[in-house]
């Protein structure tokens, strides 16, 4: 993923997380529908990228077979975010899961 990309949406996902910490109800409408609440902020998924929802809404990104490395590098970008989105889930049902801050710059290869 170009550099650029990586922290434009790096930058949204900031406000994105910070809000998630900050706000409780932000947070359970987020873990209930990650990629609609995520839009919220202009995070969107490139059209090229399906999505499966399956059991306790957990989604998978399908990448096409002809997909380009910059591609490929925003697809794990999305994962890693949703991801972090489910351990919120996972705090909000009682688990001890460890939440990535606000920067999400876990990954700094994504």
């Amino acid at each position: 993923m170009k550099n650029v990309r990586k922290q434009e949406l790096l930058e949204k996902w900031k406000k994105v997380a910070t809000k998630a910490v900050t706000d409780d109800l932000f947070k359970e409408k987020l873990v209930k529908d990650p990629i609609g609440k995520m839009a919220e902020f202009d995070l969107t998924l490139p059209e090229e990228i399906e999505v499966l929802t399956g059991h306790a809404n957990t989604i998978t990104l399908v990448e096409p077979k002809d997909a380009t490395e910059n591609l490929k590098s925003e697809i794990k970008w999305w994962r890693v975010r949703l991801d972090v989105i489910q351990e919120f889930g996972q705090d909000e049902r009682g688990g001890n899961a460890a939440v990535a801050g606000p920067a999400g710059d876990e990954d700094e290869d994504v």
